[in-house]
C-alpha cells in the first residue's frame, strides 16, 4: 500500500507580513479610533495625575509640619495639683498608673502635655515611681516624664527617684532604682548629666555638685515614718524634723549644732527625741515652752 510523501513544513506557524495584518484590523478601525483617548484627552489626564501628587505632597508636607508644630508647642490639655499639711504624707497614683509619694508639707502640680508629663514641685519632698511599658517597642511612644523643682529639672529614664526642694536654687535629687538626666534650667549650654542608682546630687548657686556617703535608708526612711542619722551634725538632725511638726530649738553656744548623731527615730515623735538627746551626746535639753527647746552643751 502506497503512502504519500511527508510534507516537512506543514506543521510550521503560517507568517504575515504588516499589510496581512493591516488589511484584518481594517473593518474595525474606526472603532478602534473612537475608544482611543485624543491627544488633547492624553495631556489633561497627565496634568490630573500632576496635581493629584502635588496635593498628597503638599498634604504630607502639612501633615509633618503640623506634627512637628504639636511636638515643639507639647500644648498642656489636663492640670491636677495636690498637697500634703505638716505631719501628713500622701501616696498618688497619676492617670498613666506612675505614683508620687508626697512627703509632709509639700505640693506638686502636675501638667499632662500631648507629649510629656510636666510635674512641679513647688515644695517639700517626693519620691517618683515612674509606669513603663512592658513592651520595649512601645517605650518609644511613651511621653516624657520631667519634674521641675525650683532651677533643677529631673527628667525619667526608667526610675524610682526622689527630688527635695529647699528653696528656688538648693535642690536635691536621688536615684533609688534604674537612671534620670538631670540638668539646671539656669544654663541651656550644660550637657545632661545621667544619673545612675545610688547616685545624689544638689544644687546650689547655679552649680551641682554631688553628694558622697548618702545612703538610701536615710532618704526613703521617712515613708515608714522614721528619720535615720549617721553623723549627721545635731543641727540638721533638728531641721529633719521641722517639716512634720513645729517647734523651735535654741543653743547654749554655736559649737553645739555641730555635733554629730547617729540613729533611727520616729518622724512624728520629736519630744521623744529631745528628751533621749542627753544619753546620746553630751547635752542637756530644757523646754521652756511647750514647743521650745533649748540645747545645753556640757561645758559650753
Amino acid at each position: 500500500m502506497s503512502q504519500s510523501p511527508r510534507d516537512d513544513h506543514s506543521d510550521e506557524p503560517k507568517k504575515y507580513s504588516l499589510s496581512d495584518v493591516k488589511l484584518a484590523i481594517s473593518p474595525f478601525e474606526d472603532r478602534l479610533l473612537k475608544r482611543l483617548p485624543s491627544k488633547e484627552e492624553i495631556l489633561q489626564r497627565a496634568k490630573k495625575r500632576q496635581h493629584k501628587k502635588k496635593i498628597s505632597y503638599a498634604a504630607l508636607a502639612w501633615f509633618i509640619a503640623f506634627g512637628g508644630g504639636l511636638y515643639w508647642l507639647d500644648p498642656a490639655y489636663q492640670t491636677q495639683q495636690w498637697q500634703t499639711q505638716v505631719g501628713e504624707s500622701q501616696q498618688i497614683q497619676l492617670l498613666d498608673r506612675s505614683t508620687v509619694h508626697l512627703n509632709s508639707h509639700s505640693k506638686i502640680t502636675v501638667n499632662y502635655h500631648l507629649f510629656s508629663k510636666r510635674i512641679q514641685l513647688e515644695q517639700g519632698e517626693a519620691i517618683f515611681n515612674v509606669d513603663h511599658s512592658n513592651w520595649k517597642r512601645l517605650e518609644f511612644f511613651e511621653r516624657r516624664f520631667i519634674v521641675n523643682s525650683g532651677m533643677l529639672q529631673v527628667e525619667d529614664i526608667g526610675t524610682v527617684f526622689n527630688v527635695r526642694r529647699y528653696t528656688a536654687d538648693h535642690n536635691r535629687v536621688g536615684v533609688l532604682q534604674g537612671s534620670v538626666k538631670v540638668r539646671l534650667l539656669t544654663d541651656s549650654n550644660q550637657q545632661d548629666l545621667i544619673l545612675k542608682e545610688n547616685d545624689f546630687y544638689e544644687n546650689k548657686h547655679n552649680q551641682l555638685y554631688r553628694l558622697n556617703q548618702i545612703k538610701l535608708n536615710t532618704e526613703t526612711a521617712w515613708q515608714q515614718g522614721y528619720v535615720v542619722f549617721d553623723h549627721t551634725p545635731l543641727k540638721q538632725a533638728i531641721a529633719a524634723f521641722k517639716p512634720y511638726q513645729k517647734f523651735e530649738v535654741s543653743y547654749s553656744h554655736p559649737d553645739t549644732q555641730n555635733i554629730l548623731i547617729s540613729g533611727r527615730f520616729q518622724l512624728h515623735n520629736y519630744d521623744a527625741f529631745m528628751q533621749i538627746l542627753p544619753q546620746l551626746i553630751d547635752v542637756k535639753t530644757v523646754q521652756k515652752a511647750k514647743h521650745d527647746w533649748l540645747i545645753i552643751q556640757s561645758g559650753k
